[in-house]
């Protein structure tokens, strides 16, 4: 859809009513149409062509999970796909073209499925300006809230233990589990996995 395109990447008015949206990029070296298949996989969808990209946006949090999805596409085509699996992102914060030229920059010739961590990995190893410019697209809204850094340091420094994190930190056990969802739904990160964790550690840190 043209006026999607100009949204993603010309900055132009949403064509759409939605708040947010989800997002992955999709690169095959196979030339096919997957509008069919994500619409009966997914729902509705609206997918914008860039090159050899295909990004599919949708509107809904999925119960399961996008990787299961490709993987189950390349079985069955029997074709090597890359994929990358976008943060929930905000209509109003045009956040989309930042991070799809970040993941054009460290991720687009491999063949598999990638996720936030690991490019905020390839960005933290290559390029200290990317991996900033990374903590401000992902975090900077979490950082409005102080509680957020402050979970995100005791969970790493506590051996991603809600309990031992919850006694050092002083804070409820239920108010965490609050903030580790939030930040997943948020960042696509999950900070009770060791690599995210390290990530999230990193970024927050990071100056």
């Amino acid at each position: 859809m043209n006026k999607l395109y100009d949204y993603l990447f010309l900055n132009k008015e949403y064509p759409f009513k939605h708040k947010w949206f989800n997002s992955f990029v999709i690169k095959s070296k196979e030339k096919i149409d997957f509008s069919d298949i994500m619409n009966e996989l997914l729902g509705h969808v609206e997918i914008v062509v860039d090159r050899d990209n295909t990004i599919v946006c949708y509107f809904e949090d999925l119960d399961f999970a996008i990787e299961d999805v490709i993987l189950s596409i390349s079985d069955d085509f029997g074709i090597s796909i890359t994929s990358f699996k976008m943060p929930k992102l905000y209509v109003n914060e045009h956040k989309f073209l930042p991070l799809y030229n970040l993941y054009n920059k460290y991720l687009p010739n491999r063949s598999r499925f990638f996720y936030t961590s690991e490019l905020i990995e390839e960005a933290i190893n290559k390029d200290l300006a990317d991996a900033r410019s990374l903590k401000e697209l992902l975090l900077g809204n979490l950082l409005k809230d102080s509680i957020n850094a402050l979970v995100i340091n005791g969970i790493f420094e506590n051996d991603l233990n809600v309990l031992k994190t919850s006694k050092s930190i002083y804070m409820h056990r239920n108010t965490i589990n609050n903030k580790i969802n939030l930040i997943k739904k948020e960042t696509s990160l999950n900070i009770l996995k060791f690599k995210d964790a390290v990530v999230l550690y990193f970024l927050i840190n990071l100056k």
